[in-house]
């Protein structure tokens, strides 16, 4: 019904990462989607929810365990272009420049305008405090964008 709702004779795409929890039910229903992905350091995902949702770091980066382990294995079985959050700005803007261009669109004028400095956290020297297996993760997703599909 969801997609249904949506126009079939223009572009057009969303970003929730409840999405990777389905992700073949939404394939199904989307045969000819094309998929781009995206994450950000499991402290950043936590300092986010507990502002937002006020949970603890320890709920919040289990909830980024999952969603990024079903990241890695979508990556494994899919061609997916995967960008980092914590990037510098200057390589995040080229590369959301790289992926819109595979995916056929036109690049604004002026640039992209949404994304929110604001929203990034320092996270450098904190990797100790995460559970392996969410480092684990990070470690892997971070190399995964060393290998460019586009």
């Amino acid at each position: 019904r969801l997609i249904a709702e949506y126009p079939t004779d223009r572009l057009w795409g969303f970003k929730d990462p409840r999405t990777l929890l389905l992700l073949d039910g939404w394939l199904q229903g989307l045969p000819n989607v094309r998929l781009v992905g995206s994450f950000r350091h499991p402290l950043a995902v936590a300092s986010s929810l507990q502002t937002r949702n006020g949970f603890d770091i320890d709920r919040s980066v289990g909830i980024w365990t999952q969603y990024n382990r079903n990241l890695l294995q979508a990556l494994n079985k899919y061609e997916i272009p995967l960008i980092c959050f914590d990037w510098p700005a200057d390589r995040y803007d080229a590369a959301l420049q790289e992926i819109a261009k595979w995916l056929g669109l036109t690049l604004p004028a002026g640039g992209f305008s949404f994304f929110e400095s604001t929203l990034r956290c320092d996270t450098r020297d904190t990797d100790t405090y995460l559970p392996e297996e969410a480092r684990d993760i990070y470690q892997q997703l971070l190399a995964h964008c060393e290998t460019p599909l586009i």
